[in-house]
């Protein structure tokens, strides 16, 4: 019979899971958001890439208008991930989202994606790419980075596309939050 925890090993169970892991040895973890306006359907989404030591590989934020809900810029928050990545197959790559039915669509566990049929195959098709591949459900609060990354997006390309990319490093808006995530 399993011994239940106690209330501060539970607190401290909690704490960890809002906080950032870094992914062991050999391995990429890409952390993406989205952020989606259901009055004006536009979206944005951020990714962010880091090792296992929590070096940042790279990160990028970009907008993109009309979408119909949170679910399809979820989706496109992850195909952006995989897309920003080079060399692929050079890595075992981690992917984490805050949204369980992208994920779950990913894993092709959620057959009612029909209308966003292309935005997943084309990640299952990067993901193919990949010496191994995970996709992960995360919490909000470990995937900061990634959501201030969005946020970032939408503040600089409100009225039109935008995009931007960062190798080796974050924009230093949110650098606060990747030291502290």
């Amino acid at each position: 019979m399993a011994a239940s925890l106690s209330m501060e090993d539970r607190k401290e169970v909690k704490k960890k899971d809002r906080q950032w892991t870094a992914p062991t040895k050999e391995w990429l973890k890409i952390n993406v958001d989205a952020s989606f306006l259901k009055e004006t359907n536009d979206g944005a989404a951020g990714c962010l890439a880091r090792d296992y030591t929590g070096k940042v590989m790279w990160a990028c934020c970009r907008t993109k208008g009309n979408y119909q809900d949170i679910f399809e810029a979820e989706a496109w928050a992850c195909l952006e991930g995989l897309k920003c990545m080079h060399d692929r197959s050079n890595y075992s790559v981690i992917l984490e989202s805050d949204n369980i039915r992208v994920v779950n669509a990913i894993r092709k566990k959620d057959e009612g994606f029909s209308r966003l049929w292309s935005i997943f195959e084309d990640i299952n098709l990067y993901a193919a790419e990949c010496k191994i591949f995970e996709v992960r459900k995360r919490g909000r609060e470990s995937n900061g980075a990634a959501h201030s990354l969005a946020c970032l997006a939408r503040t600089y390309g409100q009225d039109n596309f935008w995009r931007d990319f960062w190798l080796g490093s974050v924009p230093p808006e949110i650098e606060n939050v990747v030291a502290t995530e």
